[in-house]
């Protein structure tokens, strides 16, 4: 009788095998998905550093535009208060030579009383000199 030596350890051993099969193409599974996890994460990371500059360089225009307006405000303040102090001026001489006018004026009308201030007031010197003051 020749019984083979292996024989009885036989399934034992296919089990075996199989299992080791099986725990192989685990683990050569999980290595390829932690590969592709790293290769995912680190398209991820390029992806965070490319959102991350693009809106640095958007603060940054962010900045220069806030700045600008800035002073753009500043400047139109400033022309506004220059505006304001130049009114100020031109109706303080607007009321000065107003009242020079006036005071000419009432002069004009006490010499206009005068006979012998009349005579000179009403002469026609000539046409290119108007004078409306007839009585």
């Amino acid at each position: 009788m020749t019984l083979d030596p292996i024989r009885p350890y036989l399934s034992l051993i296919k089990t075996v095998l199989g299992i080791g099969l099986i725990c192989g193409v685990f683990v050569a599974g999980c290595s390829h998905g932690e590969s592709n996890k790293e290769k995912e994460n680190n398209k991820l990371q390029a992806d965070l550093t490319v959102a991350l500059d693009a809106n640095k360089k958007w603060v940054a225009a962010n900045e220069a535009a806030n700045q600008q307006v800035k002073a753009n405000e500043k400047a139109a303040k400033e022309q506004q208060a220059l505006a304001t102090a130049k009114a100020k001026e031109l109706d303080a001489f607007r009321k000065k030579t107003d009242a020079k006018i006036d005071k000419l004026a009432d002069q004009l009308n006490d010499a206009m009383k005068e006979p012998e201030c009349v005579d000179l007031l009403t002469a026609h010197f000539c046409p290119a000199v108007p004078l409306p003051l007839r009585p």
